[in-house]
């Protein structure tokens, strides 16, 4: 007979090939030379940001609680269940314990590995806002460490209860319990909080240790695994088409005036067509928009004038990337093969609605450029990067994609 926890290590297992088959779309060169670049940007600006800090202030001890406070919530549980084992699970559910044990651990180290670099980028400011020492930060290393072992034992606890009679309690524990610490260690006596958090871990392992043999609550456990799922594969469809990903069509009628401007006659059929599914559509229309406001945000809120418009560069890219395999969307429709429009002009409509979208957001992006007041000489050669990116992807690239599909 299989174990549980064999079980768990078997789908770990294939877990992890998984994510590794979509780990080499995301660390292609062109964004490792991005993520070099916006991590060093972002370095030296913080660096800056350090050297101005005074100590003392009202407002840094809550900023590192804040953050803290973030990574903590960061790196759920990963369980692994599948909708089917509801039913074919459902004889061994008492057994499921030594199952969600391994789940436990490997969430906790990845939960840790979140905390770890969470502390160590707050490290330099504490140690300048506040005057901590190396004993000190230490101590909230155990802290944090400590607060997010318990935080993992309550999800494993959280799968086996009707969570809509216990919210004030998730509340409680995920929330305000990790606050009140934070505000010890940060405010008061740091050892302190580290025993308080050692106590209040303790008790929430003795909490999951006991539930053995309570009834798993499915319905929230396998919801819980698919929303965590979905948010990973969402991260990668934006390098690569993900299969497991599935959208739902939106009436959108405000947007019927765009619609209208398009003409209605054979020589656009596919124009219509390619527009109307990619803003109706979940998937790609969401995430166009999703991509468009995140850079945006970028723009405004990163003070190097140079990595601003390095983060424009990588999302018009982003964007263009995306749209491009959206061009045989309509290939399973049976309909679209009887249409008397040959696939020639297919492709110059696609075209065209890509270029008309990736127009649409280099405008805006151009607005937030000069919101931020980002020098006109930068501007412009941003502009000129943006022209070649736009070429690139809708003309050679998008004529290479074409006929592979084709063939």
């Amino acid at each position: 007979m299989v174990k549980m926890n064999k079980i768990f290590q078997k789908r770990l297992s294939n877990h992890l090939v998984e994510m590794t088959k979509y780990l080499k779309y995301v660390f292609n060169d062109f964004f490792v030379i991005a993520l070099m670049f916006f991590v060093g940007g972002l370095g030296y600006a913080y660096s800056g940001f350090l050297k101005q800090l005074s100590g003392n202030l009202w407002w840094e001890r809550p900023v590192a609680i804040v953050v803290l406070l973030i990574g903590l919530q960061l790196g759920g549980l990963a369980t692994l269940v599948k909708s089917a084992d509801k039913v074919f699970m459902a004889p061994k559910e008492y057994q499921f314990h030594s199952y969600f044990s391994g789940a436990f651990i490997y969430s906790l180290v990845m939960g840790m590995i979140i905390d770890l670099i969470t502390w160590f980028v707050l490290m330099p400011f504490l140690s300048i806002s506040i005057g901590w020492g190396i004993s000190q930060l230490i101590g909230l290393l155990l802290v944090i460490l400590l607060l997010k072992t318990g935080w993992m034992a309550y999800q494993v606890v959280k799968l086996y209860f009707q969570l809509n009679h216990h919210m004030v309690m998730a509340f409680v524990t995920e929330l305000v319990l990790p606050l009140i610490i934070l505000v010890l260690a940060l405010y008061f006596n740091v050892w302190a909080a580290a025993l308080l958090a050692l106590l209040i871990t303790a008790s929430l392992l003795y909490a999951a240790s006991l539930i053995k043999n309570e009834l798993l609550n499915w319905n929230y456990t396998i919801d819980h695994e698919d929303a965590r799922m979905n948010r990973i594969y969402h991260f990668y469809s934006l390098f690569t088409e993900v299969p497991e990903l599935s959208g739902r069509i939106h009436r959108r009628k405000y947007l019927d005036p765009v619609f209208k401007l398009l003409k209605r006659d054979q020589g656009h059929l596919y124009s219509n067509l390619y527009l109307r599914s990619l803003l109706r559509d979940s998937g790609p229309g969401s995430l166009y928009f999703r991509l468009v406001i995140i850079a945006l945000i970028l723009v405004l809120i990163i003070p190097n004038q140079i990595i601003g418009a390095l983060m424009t560069v990588i999302f018009v890219y982003l964007v263009g990337f995306q749209l491009i395999p959206f061009y045989e969307h309509f290939d399973s429709n049976v309909f679209t093969h009887i249409y008397p429009v040959n696939q020639k002009r297919q492709l110059q409509n696609f075209r065209a609605i890509v270029q008309l979208l990736l127009l649409f957001e280099c405008f805006v992006l151009l607005i937030a450029m000069l919101i931020a007041r980002i020098t006109i000489p930068i501007i412009l050669i941003t502009m000129v990067v943006w022209l070649i990116e736009g070429y690139v992807l809708t003309v050679p690239y998008l004529n290479k994609k074409a006929k592979q599909i084709r063939n």
